[in-house]
């Protein structure tokens, strides 16, 4: 086969696969095509149909929600607005995700993870849309080990 062939032969099995072979792009040409965590964390499409988000857990409590457009484009998080808690900490108050300015995510540090597996809920208000009222959703986020980030 020629190396052209290979490559037109390649880029119809992403498009059929959902973008699973050769998913190292950075963004996928078509929307939803790309759900693949690009942070080692745990990866959601938004039930709004057009956000993708990431979150990750990392050493010393820091956990981050990455946001993306419908082709997985980093977004800033700008305009999101999120709150959390560890699950099984009892009426443990919600802690507040900021925005982190070094890299656009919505973040919070030093969460007391002390064994795994740790699982977070976390509320995410995404911003209104086409004049209409912002819309808040719900993400159960599971880790079994730090993110690979």
């Amino acid at each position: 086969m020629r190396p052209h062939t290979v490559k037109g032969v390649r880029a119809i099995v992403c498009l059929i696969l959902g973008g699973a072979v050769g998913g190292s792009s950075p963004a996928s040409s078509a929307p939803h095509m790309d759900h693949e965590p690009k942070h080692g964390g745990v990866f959601f499409m938004a039930p709004d149909r057009v956000h993708h988000l990431e979150g990750v857990l990392l050493p010393g409590g820091t956990f981050k929600v990455y946001l993306y457009d419908d082709y997985t484009r980093p977004i800033p998080a700008s305009g999101f607005a999120a709150v959390m808690h560890l699950d099984g900490s009892g009426e443990a108050p919600k802690l507040r995700l900021s925005l982190d300015p070094a890299d656009g995510t919505l973040s919070i540090r030093h969460l007391p993870v002390r064994r795994f597996p740790v699982d977070l809920t976390v509320w995410i208000t995404f911003p209104s849309r086409s004049g209409g009222s912002p819309e808040t959703e719900l993400f159960s986020f599971s880790f079994d080990g730090f993110s690979s980030h």
